[in-house]
């Protein structure tokens, strides 16, 4: 994919806002805590970007598409069924939470309920390999875009993008990840629905997409295997906090900002 210059000038100057905001928004760290959580004084508003942003990864959006092109709407239902699940359930459980505020980690938060150092450290462990494969699916992404959008090498684009978030996270801790996360956030609920408009322009409109697609493809339970689907339906829906969801509530002001968000 060739690129014009502003096309291009665009995606670097949103890469060096990112950086900017995020270096900003953490100056006058003085603590560890400070660094893990912030100082319990971010707005409404920013609880819900970086709640969203955190939510909306790249396994979401290319993984969901990918999954709808090649097999189907089912995946839609399958991702919004597990997403309608996941925010019930924990609007009511993350407010639970507050009763740990001053824990830092999910990890410290287990070793204080079980009072057993040896628990700590186990999930202080399932912790980072959970994250590092995640930031590995995450990176990868990084290297697909790059790749595509601005043709350079996979590799420098994981380097050089991943490389630009190391750096804020950690000159600013939560503080700059907060601020850059409302700042996607923004950039989401703008860029997702203008994207998916001229696509389905591109497309010739709706009729016209749903004449092209395999009748198969229409079904809410494609293929001969409907079992599958409905497997991965109520797989979907098992609530899901990961250690990020945790430390955002634990960031929280209160009990109804982190249910609201």
């Amino acid at each position: 994919m060739e690129l014009a210059p502003i096309d291009i000038g665009i995606i670097v100057l949103y890469l060096l806002l990112v950086l900017g905001v995020g270096t900003y928004a953490g100056r006058g760290i003085k603590t560890f805590r400070d660094f893990s959580i912030g100082s319990y004084k971010f707005p409404d508003s920013a609880m819900v970007g970086t709640v969203a942003a955190t939510w909306i990864g790249a396994e979401l959006l290319f993984g969901l598409s990918e999954k709808v092109y090649e097999e189907g709407i089912v995946w839609i239902l399958i991702f919004f069924a597990g997403a309608i699940m996941e925010m019930v359930v924990l609007s009511r459980l993350a407010p639970k939470i507050s009763r740990f505020k001053g824990h830092l980690t999910p990890a410290e938060i287990l070793g204080s309920w079980y009072g057993d150092k040896r628990v700590r450290i186990i999930a202080g462990i399932c912790v980072i390999l959970l994250s590092v494969g995640t930031m590995g699916v995450q990176i990868a992404a990084l290297g697909i875009m790059t790749q595509e959008l601005l043709g350079m090498p996979a590799l420098y684009g994981m380097v050089l993008c991943t490389g630009l978030v190391v750096l804020y996270s950690s000159l600013g801790g939560m503080k700059a990840v907060v601020a850059t996360d409302t700042l996607q956030f923004a950039f989401f609920i703008v860029a997702i629905p203008l994207v998916a408009a001229l696509l389905l322009q591109k497309a010739g409109g709706i009729h016209e997409m749903v004449t092209k697609a395999p009748a198969e493809h229409c079904s809410l339970l494609p293929g001969s295997n409907p079992g599958k689907y409905i497997f991965l339906l109520f797989l979907f829906m098992i609530p899901y906090a990961d250690p990020t969801m945790v430390q955002r509530a634990l960031a929280a002001k209160n009990e109804k900002q982190i249910a609201n968000s």
